[in-house]
């Protein structure tokens, strides 16, 4: 039995709080930031300020305050990360530390892949049905550096490969 509706909205939260009773807060490391970006793109973003009790803040160190300016500038120039559809059975990542996943709303479609490793990795993915994906080359953007990344297809399947970087969040429009 579950106490959510379907269809309910579902908050996790990295860090709240309470969390530093319960763990040790190490801080805003590059990896802890990438599941931020899994949160801020394919769920509902909830950036905790900080403690007074226990820091750090996010907006203590400019280059963490800039990640998730970033983060969120890219959810308003891109609608489909903010109200469009979570589809996370439509592609297919081969690598367990690359989450991947689609966004869809109204006639826009996006891919978003986050890498939770701390070396590259080169990872396959594969759009599961058909008629999704891109027809030719895709292009990802790299949301902190803005680095575009021309990626192809693998001709006549549905399954692509790219490097990603440590802790690299890519996104593309498909």
């Amino acid at each position: 039995m579950t106490c959510c509706r379907p269809g309910a909205n579902r908050v996790y939260y990295a860090r709240n709080h309470d969390t530093s009773w319960f763990y040790h807060f190490n801080g805003y490391t590059r990896r802890f930031m990438a599941l931020d970006a899994i949160h801020a793109l394919f769920g509902i973003p909830e950036v905790f300020a900080g403690d007074p009790e226990n820091g750090p803040h996010p907006d203590a160190d400019p280059g963490v305050y800039g990640y998730y300016q970033k983060l969120f500038a890219l959810r308003k120039r891109w609608p489909e990360f903010a109200p469009g559809n979570v589809l996370l059975r439509e592609v297919e990542c081969n690598n367990p530390w690359v989450f991947s996943g689609l966004r869809k709303a109204e006639n826009a479609s996006a891919l978003g892949l986050v890498s939770l490793s701390d070396q590259s990795e080169t990872v396959e993915f594969t759009f599961r049905a058909a008629g999704i994906g891109p027809a030719g080359e895709l292009k990802l953007l790299d949301v902190q550096t803005g680095e575009t990344i021309a990626v192809q297809k693998k001709r006549g399947t549905n399954v692509a490969s790219v490097n990603l970087k440590p802790y690299q969040v890519l996104v593309g429009r498909l």
